[in-house]
């Protein structure tokens, strides 16, 4: 099974070159701009953006078997909300860099475990490590 790629809450299948719009069930992710998403275990993960008025830092999970959406509830420490971030994965961890409030730019590294949904700082100073406005 070839994972379709996410953009927009359209899938474009790489081996047909086809376009849809699939239909999902669930407690779906407002619309954003400026977040990230990360593919592991078959389910997108998405995070923060902002929604045009406000920065976000919410976690979503899709799962590509079920087409089902879920707002995950994280633990720990939750990172200040936040867009133009980046996050990737590794193993079974999703891991968040610097982004913006719109404010401020931040340097601050930020783990999710995915098998637990909790969050940890990594960061050298304290996780509100703010480097500059932007």
């Amino acid at each position: 099974m070839t994972l379709p790629m996410l953009i927009e809450r359209r899938y474009f299948a790489v081996e047909t070159l086809i376009w849809s719009s699939p239909t999902t069930t669930g407690n779906r992710p407002c619309k954003r701009r400026a977040h990230t998403t990360c593919v592991y275990n078959n389910r997108i993960y998405v995070f923060g953006g902002g929604d045009g008025l406000q920065a976000l830092n919410d976690t979503f999970e899709l799962d590509l078997a079920t087409m089902h959406w879920s707002e995950i509830k994280t633990t720990g420490q939750i990172p200040l909300s936040r867009g133009y971030h980046t996050s990737n994965i590794f193993k079974s961890q999703m891991i968040v860099f610097g982004g913006s409030d719109g404010h401020e730019c931040f340097s601050d590294v930020h783990v999710l475990d995915l098998g637990r949904f909790a969050l940890s700082c990594t960061s050298n100073r304290s996780c509100i490590a703010k480097v500059q406005p932007c």
